[in-house]
C-alpha cells in the first residue's frame, strides 16, 4: 500500500536551531523538562490546572529539535509542558516502556518501533489509547495510517519514516563512468565495474541487521505490504510449510542467492556494523552503502565531503519501488492521567510535522507536507511517483519459535551461499516439527 501522493503544499519554514549531529540507534542522557518561556505567552485560563506530559523516547539526537518544539507549544497551550525521558539504547527503551505499561505510570507518551511484539502487542493487549478522534490521525497518509491500524482503529501517530535503499557516492559513479542502477542487473554490472577498479561491493551492516533489510525490502518491492504481511503470517501460523508455494517470496530468496555469487555485497559484510558500513562509503572503498535516509541528517559527521545520492535496492522482477519504514510510532499508554494533554501535543505535531521532518531530514508522513531537505531531490522521483512500499506489522505471535531459525535459513544463503533448495528443505522440515498450526 503506497503511503505517498504526487500533490504537496508549501511547507512550513524550519524551526532556527541546530542538530545533535551523533547517528545513534537509541539516545542516552537524564530525563529534561523542555524550559517553559519566561514572561512569552499566555498565563493559563483560570480554571485550567497546569499539566506535565512525560515523553518517553530513544530519539536523544533530536533532543534540540524536541525542545524548540515543546517551547513552541507550551506557547500556544500555557498550562502544558512537555518533560522528554532519553533512553540510552533501544533495550533500556523497551524496558523503560514495558515497566511503565505495567505498573500504569510514569509516562503519558512513548514512542515505538513498528514491530508485532513492540507496538501491535501494546495495541492488541489493550494497553494504547484509540486516537480515531484526533485530528493528528486523520492526516497521516494513507499507507502511515494502515501502519499504526490495529482492528480498524488507529493507536499510534506515525509522522515521519525513512527509505531504505542504496545510498551512493555521486563522485565515484562519475569517476568510473559507471551508470547508477535502476535494475538488479545494472547493479551486478556496476559493482562488477567498481571492483575491476579495485574497490568493492555494497556496503552491507549484516552484524546487526542480519538478512532483515535486504529480505524485507525485496519482498516488500516486489510483494507490497499486504503480500509481505501475508508470507510472514502464513509462517506464523502454519498455513505455509512449503516456502516455493510463495512465488514471490522464492524469488527474492533466489536473488539474495545470486547476490551472493555475484558478490553484490561488500566482503564479509555479515561481520559489519553501522558505524563501519558508512564508515566505508566515506573512505571511498565502497561506492554504495545499504542505509536509510536517517544517515542524511548525520552526512557530516558519517559521510563528511560525499556527494551522496539515494536508489532504491532493485528487485529483480519490481525494480523502481522503494522500501519504507517509520521512523517511529507514538502512542498514549491507556494508564495516562493527562490523555487530552497528550492529544494536544500530538495534534500539534501533525501542524508541526514539516519543522521536525525537515530538521532532522526525515519524510514526513503527514499530508500535504513537502520534503525540503538536503539531499530530498533525490528521493523526489520516488515520492512523487508514489513507489514507496511500507512496511507492515504482520499479525504474528510466535515468533519466538521460528523466526532465529528463519534468520539462519536465510544466512546461510546471502553471506556463505548455501544451496537455497537445501536451506529451504532444512528450514521447512523445522516448521513440520514446530507444528505451528496446533501451537
Amino acid at each position: 500500500m503506497k503511503i505517498w501522493h504526487k500533490n504537496f503544499k508549501p511547507a512550513s519554514l524550519l524551526l532556527a536551531f541546530g542538530l545533535a549531529a551523533s547517528l545513534l540507534l537509541g539516545g542516552c542522557g537524564a530525563p529534561a523538562a523542555a524550559p517553559s518561556p519566561s514572561g512569552s505567552g499566555a498565563a493559563p485560563a483560570q480554571g485550567e490546572e497546569p499539566v506535565t506530559i512525560k515523553y518517553v523516547t530513544w530519539r536523544l539526537e533530536d533532543k534540540e529539535v524536541w525542545e524548540a518544539l515543546a517551547q513552541q507549544f507550551h506557547k500556544e497551550n500555557p498550562n502544558i509542558t512537555i518533560e522528554f525521558i532519553y533512553s540510552k539504547d533501544n533495550s533500556s527503551h523497551y524496558m523503560t516502556v514495558e515497566s511503565n505499561l505495567l505498573v500504569g505510570e510514569g509516562m503519558d507518551l512513548f514512542d515505538s518501533h513498528p514491530f508485532a511484539d513492540k507496538f501491535l502487542k501494546y495495541a492488541s493487549e489493550g494497553m494504547l489509547v484509540d486516537l480515531s478522534d484526533t485530528a493528528g490521525a486523520e492526516r497521516m497518509t494513507e499507507g502511515a495510517r494502515q501502519l499504526v491500524t490495529y482492528q480498524g482503529k488507529p493507536y499510534g501517530f506515525s509522522y515521519a519514516y525513512n527509505m531504505i535503499g542504496l545510498v551512493y557516492n555521486k563522485d565515484l559513479f562519475q569517476q568510473y563512468s559507471v551508470k547508477v542502477p535502476e535494475t538488479y542487473e545494472e547493479l551486478k554490472t556496476a559493482v562488477a565495474s567498481f571492483r575491476a577498479a579495485g574497490l568493492n561491493g555494497v556496503s552491507y551492516c549484516g552484524k546487526e541487521v542480519r538478512t532483515d533489510w535486504l529480505f524485507k525490502g525485496l519482498l516488500l518491492e516486489t510483494a507490497g505490504m499486504q503480500g509481505y504481511n501475508a508470507f510472514m503470517e502464513s509462517i506464523d501460523s502454519g498455513a505455509l510449510t512449503n516456502i516455493k508455494d510463495n512465488a514471490a517470496a522464492y524469488e527474492v530468496i533466489q536473488q539474495m542467492s545470486d547476490m551472493y555469487h555475484n558478490q553484490v555485497l561488500f566482503d564479509y559484510s555479515e561481520a559489519i556494523g553501522f558505524a563501519e558500513s558508512l564508515t566505508l562509503l566515506a573512505q571511498g572503498r565502497a561506492p554504495m552503502v545499504c542505509m536509510g535516509t536517517w544517515c542524511f541528517g548525520t552526512a557530516d559527521k558519517d559521510m563528511p565531503g560525499i556527494n551522496y545520492g539515494f536508489v532504491p535496492i532493485p528487485a529483480a522482477s519490481k525494480p523502481g519501488v522503494v522500501y519504507g519504514e517509520p521512523a517511529q510510532i507514538t502512542c498514549i499508554p491507556k494508564s495516562s492521567k493527562n490523555i487530552e494533554a497528550a492529544k494536544t501535543w500530538l495534534n500539534f505535531l501533525s501542524d508541526h510535522c514539516a519543522d521536525y521532518t525537515n530538521a532532522v531530514k526525515f519524510c514526513p508522513s503527514v499530508t500535504g507536507v513537502e520534503a525540503t531537505f538536503e539531499g530530498a531531490d533525490t528521493l523526489a522521483p520516488y515520492i512523487e511517483s508514489g513507489s514507496v512500499e511500507m512496511m507492515g506489522i504482520p499479525q504474528i505471535s510466535k515468533t519466538d519459535i521460528w523466526n532465529n531459525a528463519w534468520v539462519d535459513t536465510l544466512s546461510n544463503i546471502l553471506f556463505n551461499g548455501a544451496d537455497v533448495d537445501q536451506e529451504l528443505a532444512a528450514f521447512e522440515a523445522f516448521l513440520l516439527k514446530a507444528d505451528l498450526k496446533n501451537k
